[in-house]
Order: structure tokens, then sequence, then C-alpha cells
């Protein structure tokens, strides 16, 4: 090369670095960002030298170095990020108010929120993906019962229960120990149990109505003699529902007809 090209060549290169080096300023950046941003300038101004008298391999460097420098982000876009990161923790917390919920239904919308501000933090930066994250969460938590509607289904569970118990208690009774104006007592005492149990507001009004319906039963007067009389009542089946009162009680009316006929042709 001639001194003029190289002159000219040295140029071009101490003209990139400078455009480089003024590219950002440090005081747009937090110190840890800048630090990169000095490493990428280094390592390009090594390349930049490596390629002195290609001009279009140093533009390409510097094009390069330049785009990699600029998916750094500044302290404002920083602290911009932690607030919307900020915020939207801070409406998911305020979604909802643990005063109208139970404990076991409060640990529910915890752990949403718990999972959720995971899944913000590694969404800093991203806005779509910031509401999507907030607004799926309160979908979740929308799902969970407040304390009226919790309260309300574990009255309906524990009414359920007791229709079970009240059944099983009466497919239990040896229906041959009892006379038909007894099975009638006893049907008329299963009956007024479920009913007692339907219209019962509070647990104490369930247990009262069961155990005042096994009292009655085990009152009534049983037979000496049974022989003749059937041994159990599996026409009631197992399955409790609205329509069970009825369908077990016609069930054992029909015992007690079938049972007077008996007694009318004996005659």
């Amino acid at each position: 090369w001639t001194a003029k090209q190289w002159t000219e060549a040295e140029e071009v290169v101490a003209n990139a670095k400078a455009e480089l080096a003024s590219y950002k300023k440090e005081s747009d950046y937090h110190a840890g960002v800048w630090a990169t941003i000095q490493s990428i300038i280094a390592q390009a101004n090594a390349d930049i030298d490596s390629a002195i008298g290609n001009t279009t391999a140093i533009a390409n460097i510097v094009s390069a170095a330049k785009a990699e420098i600029d998916t750094k982000k500044t302290g404002e876009q920083v602290e911009v990020e932690e607030m919307a990161l900020i915020a939207a923790k801070a409406e998911l917390e305020g979604y909802k108010s643990q005063s109208n919920y139970n404990q076991p239904q409060w640990n529910e919308i915890e752990a949403i929120l718990y999972n959720a501000f995971l899944a913000l933090d590694n969404a800093v930066g991203n806005d779509e993906a910031i509401a999507n994250i907030v607004a799926n969460a309160k979908a979740a938590m929308d799902k969970v019962m407040v304390a009226e509607e919790a309260d309300e289904k574990a009255f309906e569970d524990s009414k359920y229960a007791a229709k079970e118990e009240v059944q099983s208690y009466a497919n239990a009774i040896d229906y041959s120990l009892y006379s038909d104006e007894a099975l009638e007592e006893i049907s008329g005492y299963v009956a007024a149990a479920m009913n007692a149990i339907e219209e019962a507001t509070d647990i104490r009004g369930l247990e009262r109505s069961v155990s005042d319906m096994k009292t009655k039963i085990e009152s009534v007067k049983k037979l000496e003699n049974a022989d003749d009389k059937p041994k159990d009542m599996a026409g009631c089946g197992s399955s409790i529902n609205g329509a069970w009162s009825v369908i077990c009680l016609a069930a054992m009316c029909a015992l007690i007809i079938i049972l007077k006929n008996k007694k009318r042709m004996d005659i």
C-alpha cells in the first residue's frame, strides 16, 4: 500500500471506533449494563483492527455491534418494566380479599398468586405476556368459592351424608321383627327424618334429625314371633337423590299392603 492508502485505511478504522464510542451515553445505563456495552465495543474494535483496509467488513462490524448494543436496556427502560411488574403484582394482590374466603379456599387463592408471580417475573418487558398472566390468574381466582358458597356446598354435602346415614340405618333394619303397623310407624319416622334433613338449616339440625329417627325406631315394639315376615328391604337401593324418600317409602308401603292382604287371605 501507498502511504496515502494506509492513512485512509487508518482513518476508516479510527472513524469506526469513534462511531461506536459515541453511540451510547454511560449516564443512560445501569453500571452492569454499561460494562457489557463496553465489552461489545472492545470486541468490535479488535475486529475492526483485523479488518483494516476492508471498508465493507468494517461497516458490517460496526452495524453488528450497534445492533447488539441496542438489545441492552437503558436505566429508564428497566425502571419502566420494573414498575409494570410491580403494578401487575399489586393488581393481582388486591383482586380478592381474604375476609371473603374460608381458609381452604384462601389457600387456593394464594397458590394461584404464587404461580402468577413466578410467571410475571419471567415475563418482564413483555407487556402482552404480563397482561395474559394477570387475566388468567384473575379468571382462576374467580372460580374459587367465596365463604358463603363454600359453606353452602359443605352443608349440602352434609345433607347428602345425613340422608345416606338414614338410608343405611333403614336398610339395616330386620323388618321380619315388626308387625305391619310397626312398619308403618317406622316408615313415618324415616319420612320425617328425610323431611327434617331437607328443611334443616345447620349441622346441628341434621344431626338431630338422624338421632331422633334412630331413637324413635329403636322404641318401636318388635314381634315375639316373626317367622312369616320378609327379611329385608332390598328395593330401597343405595342411591340418594331428591326422590329417594318417595321411592323407599313406596317400597315400604307396598310391603305393608302385602302383609295386610296375606293376613286377610289367611282368615
